[in-house]
């Protein structure tokens, strides 16, 4: 009995990148790093869902290329959370980096 075998689509490599890109930009969002990793992600996220598209079924990874465009946004907003609280004058981290008097 002979079985063929059909190929399945590769996934789009960009997808994987862009789905990385944007799980890095919520690892380091603390050193504010979700500012340009979050940004990045999503161009090659958005990239890559044009090329998965434009495809017509021989590459995949619309869902992981998508995944990549909302973590690297998360990414850039929670960076931007952790900006604001650094920069309050009732974090402990702004007295830190400001050297005030603690009480």
């Amino acid at each position: 009995m002979l079985q063929l075998r059909t190929r399945q689509p590769k996934v789009d490599r960009l997808a994987i990148w862009a789905l990385v890109l944007g799980i890095l930009s919520l690892v380091f969002f603390v050193v504010c790093l979700g500012f340009v990793l979050g940004p990045v992600a999503a161009i090659v996220g958005l990239v890559s869902l044009k090329k998965v598209r434009d495809s017509e079924g021989s590459l995949r990874g619309g869902g992981t290329a998508a995944a990549g465009i909302v973590l690297g946004a998360v990414g850039v907003i929670a960076s931007i959370a952790w900006w604001i609280h650094i920069q309050s004058p009732y974090s402990d981290l702004y007295c830190v980096s400001h050297y005030c008097d603690l009480p």
